[in-house]
């Protein structure tokens, strides 16, 4: 060999030995490189997810034999309900990584499935990796023991919530299935995340059923979540004698000169066998009231007259009971008292549930001799609350005039009691008011 053939035969060595280094995994019989997804790999196997949510997986890719085709990912085995978005959808020689988004509609079925998260390309293997995806409903246990509530006292009872399947939103709470007579209240009755905790403060009025009265605690939360556990209660009577008023009616018109009765109840408890001496208190100048009888057992009714002297108005009265040795009762009323012509707007206070509507019933009443045309205009509805009824125009000469009108709460009404107030304009400029408390409930 002579100098000059030295260094071209050390090139042609050196090109003849580097297929031969990059043989291996990914090179065929020749020794040529074959194209190859070499790996799909992920730090986790498993991934949870609660309806209603998502979860996210990411994967790793590596490519073998200088493969540069894209690579497209999909998901076998998906349940009902639940979907899968890969980021990106497919795979380029930039993009090592991919997510998967896996979200489960509101309808997804709780369990454990075994996914096959797929990688595939043209003209090479596809690489599979499993994902075991469990799927959560969330929910709310309520815990609390049986209760026992003595009549005409109150007692508190703890509650306890536990929130499952991936649940972490506030939990609000109420009572429902409550005998008459009984009342809930709950304290927090929200129980924002991560509170588990609250007090229901229970009571039984006397008149409430002896006995066993179970009642209804109701936990709801966004997501559908709508759990109710029922929670035995007892009801026992009281230790000593003790007694309780109600009125028939909460309002009561009396127009002069002519005379209106409402009734009074008497409840008892505790072994009370005796009468009560019934009173009325807060009545305007003017009226006379009388009970028949005047020392009830069971019931009485209290005849109220009020003379024209008395000025036309509303007026807060109240009943009293007094038994020797034993705490006086009472019981309150409102007493609407008519003077003048015009339009006495009746309306008893009514519930609207947030995201409903409720019909009512209005009656017009023409009083004091008054026949003409009226107008009436509703004041005080508070935001998210609607009525397309007013303004009302009745030309009817008739006494009475009764009529259906719709209230409609949307999603932004504010829970609460509203004073709404009805205002009657006669055509010869009388003009009437009548105030009905509207709740907005849950």
């Amino acid at each position: 060999m002579n100098r000059r053939s030295g260094p071209f035969l050390i090139t042609l060595l050196a090109f003849s030995v580097l297929p031969a280094c990059e043989s291996g995994a990914g090179a065929g019989a020749s020794g040529t490189l074959t194209p190859t997804i070499a790996s799909l790999t992920s730090t986790t196997s498993a991934a949870e997810v609660a309806t209603g949510t998502s979860a996210v997986v990411t994967y790793a890719l590596q490519r073998g034999g200088s493969y540069d085709g894209v690579i497209t990912m999909s998901v076998d085995g998906l349940p009902a309900s639940v979907t899968a978005l890969f980021n990106p959808p497919g795979a380029g020689v930039q993009n090592p990584t991919v997510t998967l988004r896996l979200t489960a509609g509101s309808n997804a079925v709780a369990g454990t499935y075994n996914l096959l998260v797929r990688a595939t390309g043209v003209n090479v293997s596809p690489k599979t990796i499993p994902l075991a995806l469990t799927v959560s409903v969330p929910g709310v246990t309520v815990a609390t023991s049986a209760i026992s509530v003595v009549v005409d006292t109150l007692v508190t009872v703890p509650i306890t919530i536990t929130r499952t399947g991936g649940l972490f939103d506030p939990v609000t709470l109420s009572a429902f299935n409550l005998p008459t007579g009984m009342s809930a209240t709950f304290s927090p009755s929200v129980l924002a995340t991560g509170i588990t905790a609250s007090i229901m403060t229970l009571s039984a009025a006397i008149g409430t059923t002896i006995g066993a009265n179970p009642i209804v605690i109701r936990a709801t939360a966004i997501g559908n979540v709508d759990v109710r556990t029922t929670v035995p209660v007892t009801v026992v009577d009281a230790t000593q004698p003790t007694f309780r008023l109600s009125v028939a009616s909460q309002f009561l018109d009396a127009s002069v000169n002519t005379t209106v009765t409402n009734i009074i109840s008497i409840a008892r408890a505790g072994g009370f066998a005796g009468s009560a001496n019934l009173t009325l208190e807060g009545a305007p100048a003017g009226v006379v009231a009388t009970f028949a009888p005047a020392a009830a057992t069971s019931t009485s009714a209290i005849s109220i007259s009020p003379a024209i002297t008395t000025v036309e108005g509303n007026y807060v009265v109240t009943v009293r009971g007094k038994v020797p040795a034993l705490a006086d009762r009472t019981a309150t009323f409102t007493l609407h008292v008519l003077q003048l012509p015009g339009v006495d707007v009746r309306i008893s206070p009514f519930s609207v549930a947030v995201g409903s509507s409720r019909n009512t019933v209005i009656t017009y009443v023409r009083q004091g001799n008054f026949n003409g045309s009226y107008t009436v205009t509703l004041q005080g509805l508070p935001p998210g609350v609607t009525n397309n009824s007013f303004p009302a125009s009745v030309v009817s000469s008739a006494a009475i005039n009764a009529t259906a009108t719709t209230f409609v709460a949307d999603n932004t009404a504010v829970p609460g009691d509203y004073l709404l107030t009805f205002r009657a304009v006669g055509a010869d400029g009388s003009t009437t008011t009548r105030t009905v408390i509207m709740t907005v409930t849950n």
